[in-house]
């Protein structure tokens, strides 16, 4: 019991006021889960998440996997939050999961949204956008429903990326290496765990939206997605 969280021992907690049979029925089916588990072969976490075609969980694979090569976390760190996103049973609840993992690498100036590619996205007005150089506008949080990112996209015959595109990050790749670049920034923080990674990005959007106040309503990016 000591091992489960606070929230998880709460939800049992929950069940103190039901008749004997239901608590039975739930006990029943808790033991089912239980073996199933055990019996299922678990694998690695982040493989998983990286071989789940049509998710979010490849792109969370390729961040994740940079951010351990520019030491922003470890891979314990790494592997810790990929092995909770697997846990999720339900389908949609662990896309979620992954989407809202993602603001880690990504939201609000974060280093690995500086150089990115795209795999695998949809045309936008009839144009190719994948394998352009791209970056995440780091002055506006993610928003909307299915969750999109500002992406400003380097078009053929601009200097530089300067087009703006809503894209959803599971088609988001961090950039290739070239000549050492994109490279380790010293000056960053560590990129935060699950522990307290809900808190940092809440604290980042405060920021941002203290920020537009203080500019009048302005910001120097397109707006935040809605």
């Amino acid at each position: 019991m000591k091992s489960l969280t606070d929230e998880q021992r709460g939800m049992i907690a929950q069940l103190a006021p039901k008749s004997d049979s239901e608590k039975s029925h739930f006990g029943q089916q808790l033991v089912a889960a239980a073996a199933a588990a055990i019996q299922q072969p678990k694998g690695d976490p982040l493989s998983t998440l990286a071989a789940a075609k049509g998710t979010t969980g490849p792109a969370f694979a390729a961040f994740g996997n940079r951010a351990v090569h520019f030491r922003y976390m470890t891979q314990d760190q790494l592997d810790r939050i990929a092995g909770r996103l697997v846990d999720v049973c339900d389908a949609e609840v662990r896309e979620a999961a992954v989407v809202a993992a993602m603001r880690r690498f990504l939201a609000l100036s974060q280093p690995l949204g500086g150089e990115v590619r795209l795999v695998g996205a949809p045309q936008r007005s009839s144009q190719d956008l994948n394998g352009l150089n791209a970056q995440i506008d780091g002055l506006s949080p993610p928003g909307g429903s299915p969750e999109v990112y500002n992406l400003c996209v380097q078009l053929p015959g601009q200097d530089e990326p300067q087009s703006v595109f809503r894209i959803e990050p599971k088609y988001m790749r961090p950039a290739p290496i070239v000549d050492n670049w994109p490279c380790y920034d010293p000056n960053h923080d560590k990129i935060p765990e699950d522990d307290n990674a809900d808190g940092w990005y809440e604290e980042q959007v405060t920021k941002y939206e203290q920020l537009l106040i203080m500019m009048g309503g302005r910001c120097y990016g397109p707006s935040r997605p809605s």
